[in-house]
């Protein structure tokens, strides 16, 4: 009777194991990249603003909607999104639209931080930093800079990145890298 209930025993366990092993093994499987339309769509918008930013600076607001409605199509944790953003507000700053470029390049450096970019994050508050202060909007600059100078810190960047952020920070015609460097009296 021993035997019997070992065998049987055994038999379970090893059904228990066949039954299971491919169940266990799908769950751990990655589902498959898709590539959707609305990426499709948004490549395509981003391959024809870089024709317009190469070619016909007098496009450029053009541009930049193309580059905004390449972002807006794009998932949040899409790191092109950000891209997508950041050469908008180029855009929009070089065309002269230098608000709308201010609030685009925030939208930037937060969607970065947000999926934890803090390299482009800080690049971005920077340069939203640098377009407020040709805004003459001395608070927005100061709040800026002071952002970029804390993620500047990061321990999730290299030395030599830090080095460089801090680099631009510092090196500017407007008051940007004495204010990222003071704090408000």
């Amino acid at each position: 009777m021993y035997s019997h209930s070992r065998r049987l025993l055994l038999t379970a366990g090893a059904l228990a194991a066949v039954v299971a092993l491919p169940v266990g093994a799908r769950a751990q499987m990655l589902d498959p990249i898709r590539v959707t339309d609305a990426v499709q769509k948004a490549e395509k918008l981003d391959a024809e603003a870089l024709a317009v930013e190469q070619g016909d600076w007098s496009q450029l607001k053009k541009a930049a909607r193309l580059r905004e409605e390449a972002a807006q199509l794009r998932a949040a944790d899409d790191p092109a999104g950000t891209v997508s953003l950041y050469w908008a507000a180029r855009d929009r700053y070089y065309s002269g639209d230098t608000k709308t470029a201010r609030v685009l390049m925030e939208q930037t450096a937060d969607r970065a931080l947000a999926m934890g970019d803090v390299l482009n994050a800080v690049t971005a508050y920077t340069e939203a930093a640098y377009i407020s202060a040709d805004l003459k909007d001395g608070d927005r600059m100061r709040t800026l800079a002071t952002k970029a100078r804390l993620l500047a810190s990061s321990p999730l960047l290299t030395a030599e990145q830090r080095f460089q952020l801090r680099n631009r920070l510092a090196k500017s015609d407007a008051p940007v890298g004495v204010v990222a460097m003071v704090a408000k009296p």
